[in-house]
């Protein structure tokens, strides 16, 4: 099952929360409205807008791909000047400044 029963609720919820929210500011023409519906409806719009976008990025952009070169493969297979690093460079190759004592 791939969503729980509990989870569809909640999403169904808010998307009734804010769908009420929304229509509470459209049939208020002219009148004064209090801020609430916009926070409620604005934060409800937030959040389907997250969940859909973020399964979107996860289906779409982060899939693997076994076939893709690594950065690490693809800067190796031609260039020969570079190699691995261990640690901070300059730690290794220079001298101590001469106002520190160790």
């Amino acid at each position: 099952m791939k969503g729980s029963v509990l989870s569809k609720l909640v999403w169904f919820a808010v998307a009734i929360a804010g769908a009420w929210a929304v229509g509470s500011i459209a049939t208020h023409r002219g009148e004064s409205i209090n801020a609430i519906w916009f926070v409620v409806a604005a934060a409800c719009v937030y959040l389907i807008a997250f969940r859909f976008y973020s399964a979107w990025i996860c289906a779409k952009v982060l899939v693997l791909d076994e076939t893709r070169a690594t950065p690490r493969s693809a800067s190796t297979t031609g260039a020969t000047s570079s190699r691995p690093t261990s640690g901070w460079c300059s730690a290794t190759t220079s001298p101590p400044s001469p106002g520190r004592a160790p």
